[in-house]
């Protein structure tokens, strides 16, 4: 009797334990099914999502939508599709045909997708960004211009937007330099050219497209900058991400014909991968206009001690290496020349402005060329142009 109930405890709790497995396994397959299908609801939802965003102009969403599509269903040409939309909307051209083609290639029977890329094409062409160096002239009225900006990439002009290197210095911030190379611009730069040898410490930069806040936050802004300038400053500053204008510092005093700014990373726009720089301006007035303190000489005591053409070459030859090449001249016989490079104009005489000279050997049927020096009409310092480079190397020398 005790052997039997024992045998019957035995089937019972073998039948207990199978519906115990039943119940556990059957809760495992609801609970895999009810993972599954929201799974697929949500496949199918990121698509419309995706096409929704596409449709309000919500390009980066969009192809943020698609990108995850495309991890699990990397042959889903209607991701691709929007996806390549997407890029165009961002202005991303390449990598916008590159996807709308591998629909096409997917589907070569379908005309439409074929006419469409077509167009597509010619509109990129039509838009493509200028990727030569592009210069142009501003500030033709100011007290201390005109001056010269140049620029390594433009993005062509839009819906009457200019995006030149000129907007940069127009004393505009709702017009801006845009760069025009597809990604976050690094690498792009923009220099201005000042017109002569001035001095300098601080900038003064409007910082991305600020002609309001929309088009402030939807392009992109400068983070870190490159600064160069011909007298060998090389430094980099990281800049605020604000509309407001910001002051930049230098390390050192600069003695420059020019200052380039170079794109070393930027904060990423929320809609346009572009960056933008509304205005530059270069505070010459710090070297230039200031008083000297304690002693009340105003800018007139100031531009009395310019140099006239004369006096900046008569300064010029009495440095040392020059005057050792002028003796060598002389015992060989032949004569010393020279041509003026560069030629102050009435405004230098109430800033800083160089003269430059171009020494020559004359040797009858040719002339040989010593060098190019230049001297600040204000401060008297001298310096030599390297004729590769063209960077202006300061001379040291005791002029009496």
């Amino acid at each position: 009797m005790l052997q039997q109930n024992r045998g019957q405890r035995g089937v019972a709790c073998y039948l207990l334990l199978l519906v115990v497995m039943v119940v556990i396994c059957g809760h495992v397959q609801a609970e895999n099914k009810s993972r599954t299908e929201p799974q697929g609801r949500v496949k199918s939802t990121s698509i419309v999502d995706a096409s929704k965003a596409l449709d309000s102009n919500n390009y980066q969403l969009s192809l943020q939508l698609t990108n995850r599509i495309l991890v699990h269903q990397p042959k889903n040409m209607q991701a691709h599709w929007i996806k390549g939309l997407s890029l165009l909307g961002l202005n991303r051209y390449q990598e916008s045909l590159q996807q709308l083609e591998m629909v096409a290639d997917a589907q070569p029977e379908n005309r439409k997708i074929a006419n469409f890329i077509t167009k597509v094409k010619a509109q990129v062409a039509k838009h493509a960004p200028t990727h030569s160096v592009q210069c142009e002239t501003t500030g033709r009225d100011s007290q201390f211009g005109p001056f010269r900006l140049c620029a390594s990439s433009v993005l062509t002009s839009q819906n009457g937007n200019h995006y030149g290197p000129g907007s940069a210095l127009d004393f505009d911030e709702r017009s801006a330099w845009v760069e025009g190379v597809e990604g976050s611009g690094a690498g792009q730069w923009l220099e201005l050219n000042l017109g002569g040898g001035s001095s300098f410490q601080t900038l003064f930069l409007v910082n991305g497209y600020a002609k309001n806040r929309t088009t402030f936050n939807a392009n992109g802004r400068l983070r870190m900058v490159r600064i160069q300038a011909a007298d060998g400053l090389d430094t980099r500053i990281t800049l605020k991400d604000s509309m407001e204008q910001q002051e930049i510092r230098l390390p050192r005093r600069v003695t420059s014909p020019w200052i380039r700014l170079t794109i070393i990373s930027v904060y990423p726009g929320s809609r346009w991968q572009d960056t933008a720089i509304s205005e530059l301006a270069v505070d010459l007035e710090e070297f230039n206009y200031q008083t000297e303190a304690g002693s009340g000489d105003t800018v007139q005591k100031r531009s009395g001690d310019y140099l006239s053409e004369e006096q900046a070459l008569d300064r010029v030859m009495a440095v040392e290496e020059i005057r050792a090449w002028a003796d060598k001249v002389a015992r060989a016989d032949s004569g010393i020349k020279w041509r003026t490079e560069q030629a102050a104009t009435a405004h230098c005489q109430e800033g800083n402005c160089l003269w430059c000279f171009r020494l020559q050997e004359d040797l009858g049927s040719h002339s040989a060329t010593f060098g190019i020096y230049c001297i600040d009409g204000h401060t008297h310092d001298i310096s030599k142009i390297d004729p590769i480079t063209e960077k202006s190397v300061p001379v040291q020398a005791t002029i009496p």
